[in-house]
């Protein structure tokens, strides 16, 4: 992880850095590079429980908020509701959709992306 993230500033790319567990943040941290970083990922989407998704995700928030950079928040499943919600709380920016999003609040299949955004927007507009 250290060499590609310094080969990667040194070509001149800049790093959105994924972190999906508090020993990731840890590492992260420890990178020489870590400061020059663009976005941290809050990555929670091998935890699938709505409560313990959104504590793991303040827990690296908290951990990599000394870097300075935003962050964004996703889950995964059902949880990714919890964890959106969570996020937009906190101030953070937050990802619905894509791959993150295909169980919708009711539990039942969640609608395309852009129904998804509009749905977010609506809930804490």
């Amino acid at each position: 992880m250290i060499e590609l993230g310094s080969a990667l500033l040194g070509c001149g790319i800049g790093i959105e850095a994924g972190v999906f567990t508090l020993d990731d943040a840890d590492a992260l941290l420890a990178a020489p590079w870590a400061k020059a970083i663009h976005r941290v990922l809050v990555e929670v989407i091998f935890e699938h429980d709505d409560h313990e998704a959104v504590r793991l995700a303040r827990a690296i928030d908290e951990r990599v908020a000394v870097l300075g950079r935003p962050r964004l928040w996703h889950g995964d499943a059902r949880a990714n509701w919890a964890v959106v919600d969570a996020g937009l709380a906190a101030g953070c920016d937050v990802r619905v959709g894509l791959e993150d999003t295909l169980i919708d609040r009711d539990r039942g299949p969640a609608p395309a992306n852009a129904a998804q955004v509009a749905k977010t927007i609506g809930t804490h507009s």
